[in-house]
C-alpha cells in the first residue's frame, strides 16, 4: 500500500472491465466507470474458483474477443464425490493413507496424506491433490491403501493372528492394524464372513486396494484453484500474448495449476513479477 502511494498509482475499485480495445500505442479499457487508456495491460483476473472474490471465469471473454485460446476450465484442489456404499459409517473419520488415482486400470498419480470420509465421498489433502489428475478421466477411480505393509506381508500377519487367536471374529481381524471402523468397512467390502486363510488374503487385498468410483467433485464453489485458462502456446516471453503484444497474462488466468502446498500462490507471484519486469525492461 505504501509503495503504491509512493508511486502515485491510481486504483479504481468497483469498476469492472468490459472490453479491451487495441488502439494506436496502447489500449482502451472500457469499464463500468471511466474508460482507461493504457500502454500495457496485465490480465490477472484469476480463474473460475472462488467466485465469492469475483473470480467466476467471465473475465476470460475479454481475451476471447481478442482471439486468444482459452482451454477448458475445471475445479482443482477440491473434494471428490465418490460411491458411498462402502464408506457409510465412516463420516468425519480421518486417516493417513496412500491414495492413487486411476482411469479404469490406468494408473495416474499417487499421494500419501489425509483421507477424510464424508457423506458425499472423500476430502482431505489426498483428495485435493489428486482431483486435478482425474480431470478428463473416462472411468475415474481412487484406490486407498490403508497400511504400509505389503499385501502378502499383511495376509501372512492376519493368518498368524487367526491361528493364535481363533476366537477373533472375521470383522475384527484388522483391529490393532487399521482403525477399527475402517477395518470393519474393509472386511465388509471383501465379503468375508469366516476367518480362514483364504479369507485373510481377500481382506489383505482390499486393505491395499480399497477402490471407490469417482462421480465428480464439489465444483468451483469449493475448489481452491482452476485447472485451465490461457493456453501456453498463446504466451511468449514475459507472458506477453503473441497475438496481442502489449497484453500480458499472469497467475491463475494461465493454464497452469500446481499441487497443494503454496505452489499456486508462488506461480501467481512469480508470473506477475516476470510480466512486470518484462514491461519495465521494454
Amino acid at each position: 500500500r505504501l509503495r503504491l502511494g509512493y508511486l502515485k498509482t491510481e486504483i479504481a475499485t468497483s469498476s469492472e472491465c468490459l472490453d479491451i480495445k487495441p488502439q494506436k500505442n496502447g489500449f482502451c479499457l472500457k469499464t463500468t466507470g471511466e474508460d482507461v487508456f493504457a500502454e500495457r495491460v496485465i490480465f490477472a483476473a484469476g480463474g473460475k474458483a472462488g467466485k465469492q472474490y469475483g473470480t467466476d471465469g467471465t473475465a476470460f471473454s475479454l481475451l476471447q474477443k481478442l482471439g486468444v485460446k482459452i482451454t477448458g476450465l475445471y475445479p482443482a484442489i477440491v473434494q471428490l464425490k465418490t460411491d458411498t456404499d462402502y464408506i457409510k459409517g465412516l463420516k468425519n473419520l480421518k486417516e493417513k493413507a496412500s491414495v492413487s488415482a486411476y482411469d479404469g486400470d490406468k494408473f495416474l498419480k499417487s499421494f500419501y496424506g489425509d483421507v477424510l470420509f464424508t457423506d458425499y465421498g472423500v476430502s482431505g489433502n489426498a483428495a485435493f491433490y489428486l482431483s486435478s489428475y482425474l480431470v478428463g478421466a473416462k472411468d475415474p477411480q481412487i484406490s486407498i491403501s490403508f497400511t504400509g505393509m505389503e499385501q502378502t506381508e499383511l495376509a501372512d500377519f492376519l493368518k498368524e493372528k487367526i491361528a493364535s487367536l481363533p476366537y477373533v471374529a472375521a470383522d475384527d481381524v484388522l483391529s490393532g492394524v487399521i482403525n477399527k471402523q475402517i477395518g470393519k468397512a474393509i472386511v465388509k467390502r471383501s465379503g468375508v464372513k469366516i476367518a480362514d486363510e483364504r479369507s485373510m488374503e481377500r481382506i489383505a487385498r482390499v486393505a491395499k486396494d480399497f477402490r471407490l468410483k469417482v462421480a465428480g467433485t464439489l465444483g468451483f464453489d469449493y475448489a481452491q484453484v482452476t485447472r485451465g485458462g490461457v493456453a501456453a502456446e498463446e504466451l511468449g516471453g514475459g507472458f506477453e500474448l503473441k497475438k496481442m503484444p502489449g497484453v500480458y497474462v499472469a497467475g491463475e488466468a494461465t493454464d497452469v495449476d500446481g499441487d497443494c502446498g503454496g505452489y499456486n500462490l508462488q506461480w501467481a507471484f512469480s508470473s506477475a513479477l516476470t510480466a512486470a519486469e518484462s514491461i519495465n525492461n521494454d
